[in-house]
């Protein structure tokens, strides 16, 4: 099962770089400047690398195969300024699709459910995008060949276009708030591994706000954003494009960031060795998952309440948007829980190492309990015991005394 997923990958990926090198073809044939073509390819290919490597290393959540979704519609908008019809209509009505895409990422890396504000922010985006990809298939504009247009109307194209640029860059930049707040809510440990993925997925949104009000500019005056002499304006417009491919630079960056916490997992075994009591067990975990918020409580049944690692007792540990609870049972019943950063549920490896040996420890702690409490058991026993052997020892004494004397009193009075 596993190999055969792995041969789907790379049956795509190998598809995907087949589309690239086909795109880069016919712009080759179409006339496009070679550095054009060089840049385009390359930019699109850093998709596919960075969702390729997601994909191998988290097969069970959405990156990857997303990532390597962007670098294909990043080649469908490659056909835009062919003239090649009609790949070059459905690349001007499809184009920039990623940026859905990469918002998206931007709001649920690594695999965070969708907020409602950000289901309605990304649906609004949505919405924008496919409207302007029907007006863009049945309105002729006049501004380029368009075999699937039914209707003539250069006003109403123009109008929809400003319309939908308008929805699109207000959406853009909301996103880049919603990031920004989600990158504040996070905790020490998630902002570290989040912080390069949502730097790169603000830079993304703001690129695609750039370009929708680029657009508007262009419509309504006939010049776009950027006035600048030649080279320089065509070098400010490649800067502005592959500012996108530092999406999937973040990506890898916050990969790499979460790969690098295994190795203080021996640390943590090693306190198993020094009968560690909660608090530096606590510690422990902290400095082996990397997230300095993270809790250890455990179920006091005497008290029966939970109580965290000073021994006071506390609310039930709950799941949040940032917070997430993995719990450790024994023979069905939950003894111990870790309160920690969601993002650690990207790597479940991780969190399940750190787990075992907390279940080493909680373990070690029960038997050392036992063993102490069948010790006090046998000293309670044997101090019993003496004090029986010394009770009887104290009463044949007197019965020994008494006795005698009570003898030799009646034989005084005989």
């Amino acid at each position: 099962m596993i190999a055969s997923t792995r041969l789907a990958r790379r049956i795509l990926a190998f598809a995907v770089v087949a589309f690239a090198a086909t795109t880069a073809v016919v712009g080759a044939g179409q006339g496009a400047p070679t550095r054009f073509l060089v840049l385009d390819t390359a930019f699109g290919l850093v998709f596919v690398v960075a969702g390729l490597i997601a994909w191998e290393r988290r097969p069970e959540v959405h990156v990857g195969p997303l990532l390597v979704l962007s670098a294909t519609l990043w080649f469908v908008g490659s056909y835009a300024p062919t003239g090649l019809v009609p790949a070059s209509t459905l690349g001007f009505a499809f184009e920039r699709y990623y940026d859905l895409i990469l918002a998206y990422l931007a709001l649920t890396f690594p695999d965070i459910p969708l907020a409602p504000k950000h289901r309605l922010v990304l649906g609004i985006m949505g919405g924008a995008f496919v409207v302007r990809s029907a007006s863009r298939l049945v309105i002729d504009c006049a501004c380029m060949p368009n075999p699937f247009a039914v209707v003539e109307d250069p006003i109403l194209f123009d109008r929809i276009q400003v319309l939908t640029s308008i929805v699109i860059a207000g959406a853009a930049l909301t996103v880049v708030g919603l990031a920004a707040a989600r990158l504040r809510g996070a905790g020490p440990g998630g902002r570290r591994i989040h912080r390069p993925v949502v730097i790169a997925g603000v830079v993304a949104a703001l690129v695609a706000a750039w370009d929708a009000i680029d657009l508007i500019v262009f419509i309504t005056s006939g010049e776009g954003l950027l006035r600048f002499r030649e080279p320089w304006n065509e070098v400010a417009s490649w800067a502005i494009i592959a500012a996108v491919s530092l999406v999937p630079i973040g990506f890898l960056a916050g990969v790499a960031r979460l790969r690098m916490r295994h190795g203080p997992l021996a640390p943590l075994a090693l306190e198993l060795d020094r009968s560690p009591d909660p608090g530096r067990l606590e510690l422990a975990l902290r400095h082996a998952l990397g997230d300095p918020s993270l809790e250890l409580l455990r179920w006091d049944r005497d008290k029966a309440s939970w109580v965290d690692a000073r021994g006071r007792s506390v609310a039930p540990p709950r799941e949040d948007s940032s917070v997430a609870v993995t719990t450790l049972d024994r023979d069905g019943e939950t003894i111990a829980a870790l309160v920690h950063d969601r993002l650690l549920r990207e790597d479940p490896g991780l969190v399940a190492a750190a787990t075992a040996v907390l279940r080493l420890a909680v373990e070690n702690e029960r038997l050392t309990a036992e063993v102490r409490q069948q010790l006090a058991s046998v000293r309670a026993s044997r101090a019993r015991l003496v004090e029986a052997a010394e009770a009887e020892r104290r009463r044949i004494e007197r019965d020994l005394h008494d006795g005698a004397q009570q003898r030799l009193i009646g034989v005084a009075l005989s």
